[in-house]
């Protein structure tokens, strides 16, 4: 796959017009790339993590283990998104990434990433904006489960993903794909299965979405977003302007 056409390269370049050298520099985060396979810890929570993670291709979850075994999602990540982007600066990893889908990913060490930074400071300011997305996405998933009904927390999440999967060219029609079980549909949200189940079936007697086996289709964005309260500008999807990108890169 050419370096340009990545996930990693899609986000970024929708919102900051690189430089040649700029974009040479950024290949560097997606070469190495090795498949992971379903279920399986990619980034182990309490263990030494000393690169940037990027995931190119399937879906992953961020989560946080208690003493006794349970676990909580923090956060699914979708092609694109970082991992890690400061476990080099603390002793252990804070949180576990897991692959739900057999997965791609790529690590760069974290001294190999600080030297691209500091050459092409606005790169490093990019990878800044990125990380600050999926913190925006975590906390508003804990805002979610603390004041949104089991109703609004599921209308939100499914708008969340197709906000995330637009940029980089994973939504057909309000159609896209979402391979989740009903189980971590349910952790995730912090609900049952059988009452994530009802709230589907509701969603879909409302006509506001329509699933078909991992395929959602949302039918009615404006309704789903009035039933979500939902405002995307929490994922910080807008351009970023020359003169912003400048002031990130001198404060990198």
């Amino acid at each position: 796959m050419p370096q340009t056409s990545l996930p990693l390269f899609k986000r970024l370049a929708a919102h900051v017009d690189f430089t040649a050298p700029e974009r040479r520099a950024i290949e560097v985060f997606s070469r190495e790339r090795r498949k992971v396979p379903a279920k399986t810890d990619f980034v182990k929570q309490g263990e030494r993590f000393d690169r940037v993670g990027i995931l190119h291709r399937g879906w992953a979850i961020r989560a946080k283990a208690l003493p006794d075994g349970r676990r909580a999602i923090l956060n699914f990540m979708l092609p694109g998104d970082l991992c890690c982007m400061y476990c080099p600066l603390v002793e252990v990893a804070e949180y576990s990434v897991t692959t739900v889908t057999e997965a791609e990913f790529s690590a760069v060490d974290y001294q190999q990433a600080a030297r691209v930074f500091r050459q092409f400071p606005r790169v490093g300011a990019a990878f800044g904006w990125l990380a600050a997305q999926d913190d925006a996405a975590t906390l508003e998933r804990a805002s979610c489960l603390g004041q949104r009904t089991a109703y609004e927390r599921m209308a939100h999440m499914l708008l969340e993903f197709r906000y995330r999967l637009l940029p980089i060219g994973l939504v057909q029609e309000n159609s896209f794909h979402m391979p989740l079980t009903q189980e971590l549909l349910a952790d995730s949200l912090g609900m049952s299965q059988v009452h994530a189940n009802r709230i589907l079936r509701r969603l879909k007697q409302e006509r506001l979405l329509d699933v078909e086996g991992a395929t959602v289709r949302l039918l009615d964005v404006d309704r789903l977003q009035e039933v979500a309260a939902f405002d995307h500008l929490y994922l910080h999807q807008r351009s970023i302007s020359d003169s912003a990108m400048e002031r990130l890169a001198r404060s990198a």
